[in-house]
C-alpha cells in the first residue's frame, strides 16, 4: 500500500469516527454518511465544532469516490482502525441540542443552495432555504417570512411578512456590524464581540440606554465564513426562550449569512484572517472604533 494511500484511509477513517458512521463492510453509503455527518452537526458544543464537522465532511465528499476504492482494495486494512468515538469534536446530547439551529451552504456540491438544519427539526437531514421570485425563505408549510436583497444596495436585506409588507431592513455597515432599520418586529438586535443577541423591542425600549441584562436574551447569533473562495459559510442560532420566534430569528440568522458571503466575492484577493467580514477582523473593528 502506498504511503499517501495509507494517509488516505486513516483521515477518512478518523472522521467517519468522529460522525459515528460504522459501515458494515466495503460498501459505504453517502447517504448514511450525509445523515451521520447532520446529526452531528446538530449537536456540535461550539460554532467552532461545527466548522470542524464542515471541513471534515468536504474532505469526505472531495475524496469520497477515492475512499470508497481505496477501502474495497484495502479492507483488511481498513478493518484493522479502531473506532474509538469522537476525540476532535466537542458534542452535546440531544437536550442540550435542543434549540440549536444552524444556516449553511455546506451540503452542496456547488454551495449555492442554503440549508437550515436542528435536533429540533430533522436530525438527520437539512431544511431546504427556497429562492423563488427573488425570495428566500424556508422550504416548511405556510412559511410566515421571506427575505429579499435590497434593489438599492446590496449590504442590505428587506424582511417581509407573507403578503409582502415590509417588516425591517436588515444592515450591514460600512464597519460590518448588522443592525435593523425600520423595525416593525417586535424585536431588537444588540451586538456583541462573538455575535449579537435577540431581545424584546419592548424591553430595549424600557432600558433608557442601559445595557440589557443577558438573562432576558431570547436568542444568540453567530456565524463565519469557512471557505472564501467558495462563498462556504455558517450561522449558528441559539434559541433561548418560548416567548421568541424561532422562523423569524432565523431569518436573522439567514440575512447575516447572506450578507457576509455575498460581500465575500468581492474581496477574495484578501486572506480570509485579514480579510474585514472575518471575526477576528470584524471584533478588532468593534473594540477600535
Amino acid at each position: 500500500m502506498l504511503p499517501m494511500t495509507k494517509d488516505l484511509l486513516n483521515k477518512a477513517h478518523i472522521a467517519f469516527d468522529e460522525f459515528g458512521y460504522k459501515p458494515s463492510s466495503d460498501q459505504i453509503s453517502y447517504v448514511d454518511l450525509y445523515s451521520c455527518m447532520v446529526k452531528t452537526l446538530n449537536h456540535t458544543k461550539e460554532l467552532e465544532d461545527a466548522i470542524e464537522t464542515i471541513k471534515l465532511f468536504h474532505f469526505l465528499y472531495k475524496n469520497f469516490e477515492k475512499i470508497c476504492s481505496c477501502v474495497t482494495k484495502h479492507y483488511d486494512y481498513w478493518q484493522s482502525l479502531p473506532y474509538e468515538g469522537n476525540e476532535m469534536l466537542s458534542l452535546v446530547d440531544d437536550d442540550e441540542a435542543t434549540g440549536v439551529y444552524f444556516i449553511t451552504n455546506a451540503f452542496d456540491k456547488d454551495f449555492k443552495h442554503v440549508y437550515a438544519c436542528s435536533h429540533s427539526l430533522t436530525d438527520n437531514n437539512g431544511v431546504n432555504v427556497n429562492y423563488h421570485l427573488g425570495k428566500f425563505s424556508f422550504e416548511i408549510d405556510d412559511p410566515r417570512y421571506f427575505l429579499r436583497f435590497s434593489k438599492l444596495s446590496p449590504s442590505k436585506m428587506v424582511l417581509l411578512d407573507k403578503s409582502d409588507n415590509k417588516l425591517c431592513v436588515i444592515v450591514l455597515s460600512e464597519d460590518y456590524q448588522v443592525f435593523l432599520e425600520n423595525n416593525k418586529t417586535d424585536y431588537e438586535i444588540v451586538l456583541y464581540e462573538g455575535g449579537m443577541g435577540i431581545y424584546k423591542k419592548s424591553y430595549i425600549k424600557s432600558l433608557g440606554g442601559y445595557d440589557p441584562d443577558t438573562d432576558n436574551m431570547l436568542a444568540f447569533i453567530e456565524w463565519d465564513i469557512i471557505d472564501e473562495k467558495v462563498n462556504l459559510g455558517i450561522a449558528r442560532l441559539d434559541f433561548y426562550g418560548p416567548d421568541g420566534d424561532v422562523e423569524l430569528f432565523l431569518m436573522f440568522a439567514m440575512s447575516c449569512f447572506l450578507l457576509f458571503r455575498s460581500f465575500i466575492k468581492k474581496i477574495e484577493s484578501v486572506s480570509l484572517i485579514n480579510s474585514p467580514l472575518s471575526p477576528a477582523w470584524r471584533n478588532h473593528m468593534l473594540n477600535h472604533r
